[in-house]
């Protein structure tokens, strides 16, 4: 799986074409709850504009998932 991080998200969404990042990839794409909840308090002051992301998974991180995302 891909996981995106708010800087990818972000600009998808100001071009407001966040469905170009699901067509680049085959892979399974998502990001984390964490990196979803900043990308939607940037809607929530206007910074972002509001995009469809309800394709983009959602992860949930556990300590020992953290652990190991740490390339």
């Amino acid at each position: 799986m891909i996981l995106l991080d708010n800087t990818v998200l972000s600009n998808f969404a100001l071009i407001r074409h966040p469905e170009f990042i699901h067509q680049a990839f085959v892979e399974e794409i998502g990001t984390t709850e964490q990196v979803f909840r900043e990308l939607e308090r940037g809607i929530q002051i206007g910074r972002l504009p509001k995009n469809d992301w309800t394709w983009l998974q959602q992860l949930q991180l556990t300590d020992a998932k953290k652990f190991n995302f740490v390339a």
